[in-house]
């Protein structure tokens, strides 16, 4: 689907694609309270809109918004990600809906957002996800520069997640900064399964996933892809995260797509050779070769460096901290709940 995230990217590069091997093309796609719950939702509890008290709206995707809530009773936050059943008139798009949430709504794991349950109406399809007050990755890696630590960290997290789909023949396919999220403590929550499928991966005539993060072999006419595309793309993030780029960025996306399959990767900007040893294992072109998640979190340099916690990042508290930017992250005693009837009508 594409946007479970709260804001859509805008970087071109970034942008969440489906690409169709047969045409070589690719087709643009595109808090704290104090009186907070700790206990989420119910997920056997039929849902309905009165339900919530409505917040502030924290971002629009493709196929509608995502806004802060809290659940009437328990006083729950959460987010809701509300989305227009006009969007999914279609058999593919509704398979991807459905296929998004059976998926998601499985999966129990501090490094994954949560997905409490669902409901719909007549016009709107709801769905309740944990809410990660302090946003998306990418942000995080614009504005600082990340210490080895955080680095590590972030890619213990995201392989300990990425191991625990794995083992339940969970695909993402769509691993990239703007769809990872951090929680209050500064963990890591990887979000937005609007890509994900069941293992094992068989050849398909068209992949949805983020352009400059997709693994050399979901680039080919005619591909087989498994787990190992999630490792090339934590590969393609965690060499962000150590140089505030990616390897692959080019004036078009064809340039993007050679690059992807053909370049040699610049790794002059990184000075620690365990990290560039590391680096080389994930982007591995050969996915046969590549290693797998449980494999990365027993890598040398994530071993060395990383904090062993899931549930927290000092290494990200320390830059929050330092920055003292605690007015950018979304606070529900400032933030005005309204009623469900005011949501903004399509």
């Amino acid at each position: 689907m594409g946007d479970a995230s709260p804001t859509y990217p805008s970087n071109p590069h970034h942008r969440c694609i489906r690409y169709d091997p047969k045409k070589l093309k690719i087709i643009s796609g595109g808090v704290s309270s104090r009186q907070v719950a700790t206990s989420p939702p119910q997920s056997s509890k039929k849902w309905d809109l009165m339900d919530f008290d409505i917040g502030k709206n924290l971002g629009k995707g493709r196929f509608g918004s995502v806004y802060l809530v809290r659940e009437k009773k328990s006083r729950f936050i959460l987010c809701l990600k509300i989305m227009f059943r006009l969007h999914f008139s279609t058999f593919e798009t509704m398979q991807i809906l459905q296929r998004e949430i059976e998926i998601q709504s499985h999966l129990k794991h501090p490094n994954i957002i949560r997905l409490y349950g669902y409901f719909y109406d007549a016009k709107r399809v709801y769905v309740m996800l944990e809410f990660a007050p302090r946003g998306e990755l990418s942000k995080d890696i614009q504005k600082f520069n990340f210490t080895p630590a955080r680095s590590s960290t972030y890619v213990h997290q995201l392989a300990h997640a990425l191991d625990y789909c794995h083992n339940r023949r969970v695909i993402h396919r769509d691993i990239n900064p703007s769809n990872i999220l951090l929680g209050v403590n500064g963990e890591l929550k990887v979000g937005d399964f609007g890509c994900a499928v069941h293992s094992p991966g068989s050849r398909r005539t068209a992949v949805w996933g983020t352009l400059s993060y997709l693994a050399p072999e979901m680039t080919s006419v005619d591909f087989i892809h498994d787990s190992k595309c999630d490792v090339w793309s934590l590969g393609v993030t965690a060499y962000e995260m150590l140089c505030k780029r990616v390897p692959f960025e080019k004036a078009s996306e064809e340039e993007t797509l050679l690059a992807i399959r053909n370049d040699e990767i610049d790794f002059s900007f990184i000075k620690c050779e365990e990290a560039t040893r590391f680096l080389k294992r994930v982007l591995e072109r050969d996915a046969t070769a590549r290693i797998t998640a449980a494999e990365v979190i027993q890598d040398p340099w994530v071993r060395l460096h990383a904090e062993a916690s899931l549930t927290q990042c000092h290494a990200a508290l320390e830059d929050w901290e330092a920055a003292k930017c605690t007015t950018t992250t979304t606070s529900t005693s400032a933030c005005t709940f309204a009623r469900a009837s005011d949501l903004t009508r399509p």
